[in-house]
């Protein structure tokens, strides 16, 4: 196929949704077979992964190869296994009882490791994934440029990291509450961006995107009431979130949905389902495409016939590793 014709100002998000990441990719692999590439890309969480490693390198059959040896990697094997502890179905009869009581206090543990460390694992995983994605450079050398959004628990803001090292930018979008530790720099606590942009369309018209394609792969909260008081907190959490999600759906020109309702956020071991699902799911999008960038060049014509750009409405941080300050001698 052609190039994609694309109108002035294209920009490519991508939402969080942890192992369903590998979604992303699948879809950028349809979008690349189509033409289509972005002028920018924003993305949190998975998201921020999946599009930093792509921004650095536009080939997304390379990418899949990548993103499937690092998946099949021990620790993020062990890591889903452990989560599995609190989510496999009760079992019946009276050896699954006795199972269903080892789970239970396995979870009981696992609940207490997290209430009282800063997080169930250390950031190695993440930063191992993070710099085997995407490697040591920085985002003046991206082929394309990109944008990762994280949160800030400390001035209670989202941040849009966008200078510096990509890897370190990439790791702290994807730093999940409560499962990685929270990333320190100059007096900012980051976590995963979703915290505040589980799709992060507005940033992305913040900082002048006029024509919109996202790929959500964020779920609704499961129906059916809460059993207890933490899955009382989780709910009001989770709705809070979708309707964020929502409100930011409703700002892309085209929206890509694969197919990962069946995926669990923690499931690394179905990646190849999360791509296949992205991939079909853009796919189908293409013809739909081309409609909705057609209509985006005909909504920015009068601006492009005066000459009015917009500059960006926000802030573009960095969260390069800084070298210590030299120790002030003494006299």
């Amino acid at each position: 196929m052609s190039r994609f014709p694309r109108p002035v100002r294209t920009a490519l998000v991508l939402g969080g949704g942890g192992a369903r990441g590998l979604a992303h990719i699948g879809a950028l692999a349809a979008l690349e077979e189509g033409g289509f590439r972005p002028d920018f890309i924003v993305g949190t969480s998975a998201g921020a992964i999946a599009g930093g490693a792509y921004a650095a390198n536009p080939r997304a059959e390379e990418l899949r190869a990548k993103a499937m040896r690092r998946v099949a990697h021990g620790p993020l094997l062990r890591l889903e296994q452990r989560f599995k502890i609190l989510t496999d179905p009760v079992e019946h009869g009276f050896g699954a009882k006795v199972r269903e009581r080892i789970r239970q206090a396995k979870q009981l543990l696992l609940y207490h490791r997290q209430a009282m460390r800063p997080a169930l694992v250390t950031n190695h995983i993440l930063d191992h994934l993070a710099q085997g994605m995407i490697g040591p450079g920085t985002f003046a050398e991206l082929a394309i440029p990109f944008y990762a959004v994280a949160c800030d628990l400390v001035a209670n803001r989202r941040v849009v990291l966008g200078a510096g090292s990509v890897a370190a930018a990439v790791a702290a979008s994807g730093a999940i509450p409560g499962v990685f530790e929270p990333v320190m720099d100059a007096g900012r606590m980051l976590v995963d961006g979703c915290a505040l942009d589980l799709l992060p369309c507005e940033v992305a018209r913040l900082l002048g995107a006029e024509f919109l394609v996202a790929v959500d792969i964020g779920q609704p909260p499961e129906p059916g009431a809460p059993r207890h008081a933490a899955g009382i907190q989780q709910r009001v959490s989770d709705l809070r979130a979708e309707d964020l999600r929502q409100r930011n759906r409703a700002l892309a020109d085209l929206l890509i949905e694969p197919n990962v309702a069946g995926i669990e956020w923690m499931e690394v071991s179905r990646s190849e389902d999360a791509y296949r699902a992205g991939h079909a799911a853009a796919h189908a999008k293409l013809p739909e495409l081309q409609q909705a960038a057609g209509r985006a060049r005909w909504r920015t014509l009068p601006r492009r016939l005066l000459g009015k750009n917009q500059p960006p409405a926000i802030a573009v941080e960095d969260i390069s590793p800084r070298p210590a300050e030299p120790a002030e001698e003494t006299p």
